[in-house]
């Protein structure tokens, strides 16, 4: 798996406080990608893996929770770890620390959406989570949301996984 690392404030090892592990998904159709809302960022299906999963094993969980969808193994492909050191990266619990986020990305086709089998937590909820499906050539119109202090991150994370994606089509 391609490893990219953003790491401009060049951050030592030893600097960071955190370090946050998850995996996310482009699903693609057509030249449309699936983005959620989620308290006012904007980001790819996916999050955290359980204790005792892989990180397949964990975007599929995911994406059927988000999506009500399940995918198969086979039909989610590796497509890069991204390592971003995330400096004064402002935590939901209103502190603020330096992060690094280590985040599997993988790509697969857009299945749809199953309303009546998602299992949103009560959370994503109260915070709105909602699906999109945008044009991916135009990803960036939906990018910048200021109501999250945290969107500057996400948003770096998605335009990064979508270069590489358009990189793996040519």
């Amino acid at each position: 798996m391609e490893r990219i690392i953003i790491n401009e404030e060049n951050l030592k090892e030893n600097q960071i406080d955190k370090i946050n592990i998850k995996v996310r998904a482009l699903l693609v159709l057509k030249k449309q990608l699936l983005i959620c809302n989620y308290g006012g960022a904007v980001m790819l299906p996916g999050g955290k893996t359980d204790k005792g999963e892989t990180n397949l094993q964990g975007l599929i969980r995911e994406l059927h929770e988000e999506t009500g969808i399940i995918y198969s193994e086979n039909e989610l492909n590796e497509l890069f770890l991204l390592e971003y050191f995330q400096p004064n990266y402002p935590t939901r619990e209103n502190t603020v620390l330096n992060r690094l986020s280590k985040t599997y990305f993988y790509y697969g086709t857009f299945r749809g959406i199953d309303n009546g089998n998602k299992q949103m937590t009560e959370k994503e909820k109260k915070d709105n989570f909602s699906l999109e499906l945008v044009d991916i050539e135009k990803i960036s119109k939906h990018l910048c949301d200021k109501s999250n202090p945290r969107s500057v991150f996400f948003d770096r994370e998605i335009t990064e996984a979508v270069k590489v994606y358009k990189k793996l089509l040519k």
